[in-house]
């Protein structure tokens, strides 16, 4: 492979305020969506469906004949929420993680009068990467729609937008105690057809101007690159330096080779390494029967959280759940500053985040790992992101785990989209256990 002297690659810089001048496609997606129509828009990467659908979002707002209330902008995920000034779907549906039957989660939504008026508000709904929103999932919202709004049209009369390719990341397959559901994309939910028209496929390329390179892309996309394509790539080559010191994350298609590189990237830093093993407890299964501990050892080990990590600063490190909705989300990534103890983050005028409740009583340790009093946690500067103004009672925006800490230099900068230091503890509680 060909090398060449290292390229410095700055930090992104943040996105400039400019007048969007739409293609003739993309136009006439806006026309349909202010006539009122129901519309899915696709395309390949760099053919500015993030960019349409955000001017999209900035006319309806901007409409004085609608309310606020009557547009809710949505995503499958906490970061692609963050991108275009919204939450998850799971939070504007008060669904929580949506695991129930579509009628108890109706019947449970319509019985709350905030969640009753928030449904019942809405006009429009926005739902960006719909490629990871599960088509189970897309049929239970949709029979939501129709029964809390009392109307027999589909998805309860609301007008839909939707944006996303779905040649690209697949839903996460449901995986709960000895039960397994494979995974299914949001066109084969049973209400698809009768919800949405014909997709709309943009195809002109914006990002990039150089066609041997959309033609690689292009091909990279359906899964064919050539032998020549793949010499292209490789002449590319060479080493990287990222001046925030936050490189792009690895994809792995299995658990081991994920394991490998980050064994191999943190042994290669300098100074002590510090491990902190998983306090795991069980509870009870779909059948109100307790799980035994090899059970629970079973679906723990489905979890994307490690039974034991091992940190050095200098790390790199992602958030890998919500922790505060708009600022701290899944998929947040950040650098290792130090350890320090809960009194040393105070003594230094950190602000410490206070569980917001107790895990259950009913269960039952499956290892005997414990956090001790004086605890070292890591001090992780994680990069600015946008913050966004939830509902306080959002399942979303709760803290669900006694040993995360949060920290921040000055509550200012969480409302300005400034820099976060977190103490950042492994945490991923899941239905009916926890670790």
């Amino acid at each position: 492979m060909a090398t060449t002297d290292p390229v410095v690659i700055p930090p992104p810089p943040p996105p400039a305020l400019k007048h969007i001048r739409l293609s003739r496609e993309q136009y006439k997606v806006l026309e349909m969506v202010l006539a009122g129509k129901s519309v899915f828009f696709t395309g390949p990467a760099g053919t500015g469906k993030s960019i349409l659908l955000k001017e999209i979002i900035r006319t309806l707002k901007e409409d004085p004949s609608r309310r606020p209330s009557s547009l809710a902008v949505t995503a499958s995920t906490g970061i692609a929420g963050l991108n275009i000034g919204g939450s998850t779907v799971h939070s504007f549906a008060g669904i929580g993680l949506g695991k129930e039957s579509k009628e108890r989660l109706a019947k449970r939504i319509k019985e709350s009068f905030r969640l009753r008026v928030r449904w019942q508000e809405t006009k429009t709904l926005c739902i960006d990467e719909i490629s990871m929103l599960d088509g189970v999932l897309f049929d239970k919202l949709e029979y939501i729609a129709r029964f809390v709004r009392d109307s027999k049209l589909p998805f309860g009369g609301m007008q839909l937008i939707i944006s996303g390719d779905f040649f690209q990341l697949p839903p996460v397959p449901d995986k709960t105690h000895e039960n397994s559901m494979p995974a299914t994309y949001a066109f084969d939910a049973q209400s698809w057809q009768r919800c949405m028209g014909r997709p709309i496929v943009l195809s002109r390329v914006f990002r990039q101007k150089d066609n041997a390179f959309i033609d690689i892309l292009s091909s990279m996309r359906m899964g064919v690159l050539t032998q020549t394509h793949i010499q292209q790539l490789t002449k590319l080559s060479r080493p990287l330096i990222y001046a925030d010191g936050i490189e792009p994350s690895r994809l792995f298609p299995l658990r081991v080779e994920v394991e490998a590189c980050n064994s191999g990237r943190l042994g290669a830093l300098p100074g002590t390494m510090i491990t902190y093993h998983a306090v795991d407890s069980a509870g009870f299964d779909v059948y109100n029967e307790r799980i035994n501990k090899e059970s629970a050892e079973r679906l723990l080990d489905r979890l994307v959280a490690v039974p034991r990590l091992s940190l050095k600063v200098g790390a790199q490190v992602m958030l890998i759940q919500n922790v505060v909705q708009g600022s701290l989300v899944n998929g947040s990534v950040g650098i290792l500053e130090e350890f320090l103890t809960t009194r040393e983050a105070v003594e230094r005028q950190l602000q410490v985040a206070v569980p917001q409740q107790e895990l259950p009583q009913y269960l039952s340790p499956v290892n005997g790992a414990v956090f001790e009093k004086n605890q070292a946690w890591p001090l992780t500067w994680l990069a600015s992101q946008p913050a966004i103004t939830v509902d306080e009672e959002s399942e979303e925006n709760k803290v669900d785990n006694p040993e995360v800490i949060v920290v921040s230099d000055d509550d200012a900068d969480m409302e300005s989209g400034g820099e976060y230091e977190v103490v950042l503890c492994r945490f991923n509680p899941v239905p009916h256990c926890s670790r």
